[in-house]
């Protein structure tokens, strides 16, 4: 759960916070990802796979955090349209845009980037044996 919600802190203070170029310009699908974010989001997925010891575990719940890391970031976005914040005209393309927008945050470079530092916290982790401390 505490890498499924550093994930969603992420995704949601880029989304909060971004300006890049393409999303000022008119995309407002872009997730403005930039380099500390997948540093970020790399340091995670270290840490994550430095706190488990059996690789499956670990590569399962690479999954599932990604997975709830998603559903949390949709939730957090759909709170103001459901609760009647927001014109019910720009509930529906918000929404729409909000599963576009959370795909685009996983899918590529995130997921590889977690899975890397995962597999990378995991080798770490058998070496130095961190978890038995």
């Amino acid at each position: 759960m505490a890498w499924a919600g550093l994930l969603t802190g992420i995704m949601l203070n880029t989304f909060y916070h971004r300006g890049c170029s393409s999303f000022t310009q008119g995309d407002p699908g872009d997730p403005c990802l930039s380099f500390i974010d997948l540093v970020f989001i790399f340091a995670v997925a270290v840490g994550a796979g430095l706190a488990m010891a059996d690789e499956r575990i670990a590569i399962i719940g690479f999954v599932i955090s990604l997975g709830i890391a998603v559903f949390f970031f949709l939730v957090a976005l759909a709170v103001a349209p459901f609760l009647g914040l927001q014109d019910p005209i720009i509930q529906d393309r918000f929404l729409n845009q909000s599963f576009l927008i959370a795909f685009r945050y996983v899918f590529p470079f995130p997921l590889m980037v977690s899975l890397f530092g995962v597999v990378t916290g995991l080798y770490l982790e058998g070496k130095y044996r961190i978890s038995e401390v």
